[in-house]
């Protein structure tokens, strides 16, 4: 039997076989098909990035980081190079200090963030990792480790006399941060404009530290909430010495009294807060 030409597909026109025929795609579209198609299957693929331009394995990387745990150990430095200017590995677990100390020199990183994932802490991220991303990250200006529980004090130290251009940086629910980094993030850190110490292990000595530090000018947004030694003292000591904090947050520190509240009625005409939160224990 001799199969008939429409039989075949013949008879299809060849827009229909192909959707994008007769329409014209432009370079930058042909680009964005071709990545998409090599993150779609990156495992068979891998071999290949390292052939490619800095500017393609640049966006690979960033399509790869907005899928759930395409980026880990053994992918991140296939397609890391020194285009790159934001790393995210929010939705990634699989990425830890083995990954993180092959990084190469990033002169041109501006973000990291290695805040947890949704399903809790991150606890394959030490200070170790901090240290080598200090050394190969100068420009970083963006660094976000909430819930980065293995992080200490060293990693922040490397990280603030290194990267001392930073203007944001989150710690929240990093439990052996203590008031050694603070001490100096307020010595190197004079950009800094947004810090998050929530749930850390600092006391009153924190406070000073950024009151009378080089931050103190320049800090805009300022979060020690649950932190369990603070005191009033420390809560005056802030509001005393950081004039342009606009927003501040101050929730669950089991030491404040009526004492803090007294402190911000005091200097609140000093400020210009457009939100402040504030509780103290009953």
């Amino acid at each position: 039997m001799v199969v008939g030409e429409r039989e075949k597909g013949y008879g299809l026109s060849a827009k229909k076989r192909n959707p994008t025929c007769g329409r014209k795609i432009s370079s930058k579209s042909l680009i964005q098909l071709s990545t998409h198609a090599v993150v779609d299957n990156i495992h068979q693929l891998l071999g290949c990035i390292p052939a490619l331009p800095r500017n393609l394995k640049a966006r690979i990387l960033y399509l790869m980081s907005k899928r759930s745990n395409l980026l880990n150990d053994d992918t991140l430095n296939v397609v890391c190079s020194d285009a790159v200017h934001e790393l995210d590995f929010t939705n990634t677990a699989m990425i830890s200090d083995r990954g993180l100390m092959e990084l190469p020199n990033l002169s041109n990183l501006y973000k990291i963030d290695l805040n947890d994932t949704r399903t809790g802490t991150r606890d394959s991220v030490t200070s170790l990792a901090l240290r080598h991303i200090a050394s190969c990250c100068p420009n970083l200006r963006i660094a976000y480790f909430r819930r980065c529980i293995n992080i200490s004090d060293e990693g922040v130290e490397a990280l603030a006399k290194e990267c001392n251009r930073l203007i944001e940086l989150n710690l929240s629910g990093c439990t052996n941060i203590t008031d050694t980094s603070t001490r100096a993030i307020s010595k190197f850190c004079s950009h800094l404009q947004s810090l998050n110490l929530a749930y850390t292990s600092i006391t009153d000595e924190s406070a000073y530290n950024l009151a009378q530090g080089v931050c103190s000018e320049n800090l805009k947004e300022v979060h020690i909430s649950h932190c369990a030694y603070v005191t009033d003292d420390g809560v005056e000591a802030l509001l005393h010495g950081t004039k342009n904090v606009s927003y501040l947050e101050i929730q669950g520190c089991p030491l404040l009294t009526h004492d803090s509240i007294d402190a911000l009625g005091r200097q609140r005409e000093s400020f210009n807060f457009k939100q402040f939160n504030f509780t103290i224990p009953f």
